[in-house]
């Protein structure tokens, strides 16, 4: 896997927003879904951006989306726990939710 870059940022940002609005799952109210209906909601609504995520998943990979697309099922939870258990992407949010707490601190 190639390491992240700043597009990569927004890539992902784009396809959450996408995903979190998609119609099968109103995911706007978190506190009233169960942890279920979350990961339901969320996978729905990533299967509706299949060809910009299977895109930037073969980037990442290095290889076409033809090759990603054609490999078995498991490789994409093994690409998805990859992503997961990289310390840069964890360091990164972390960060990234800090400030948001922070703005959201000096706003009020």
């Amino acid at each position: 896997m190639r390491d992240l870059a700043v597009d990569d940022v927004f890539t992902v940002a784009n396809i959450a927003v996408k995903v979190y609005s998609h119609p099968s799952g109103v995911v706007l109210g978190l506190g009233e879904l169960d942890h279920g209906s979350l990961a339901l909601s969320f996978f729905t609504g990533m299967m509706s951006e299949s060809g910009e995520i299977k895109a930037w998943l073969a980037d990442l990979q290095g290889i076409s989306v033809e090759e990603f697309s054609a490999m078995p099922p498991t490789a994409l939870l093994d690409v998805i726990e990859e992503l997961a258990e990289r310390k840069d992407i964890k360091d990164f949010f972390e960060r990234a939710v800090r400030l948001g707490q922070k703005l959201m601190q000096s706003s009020t």
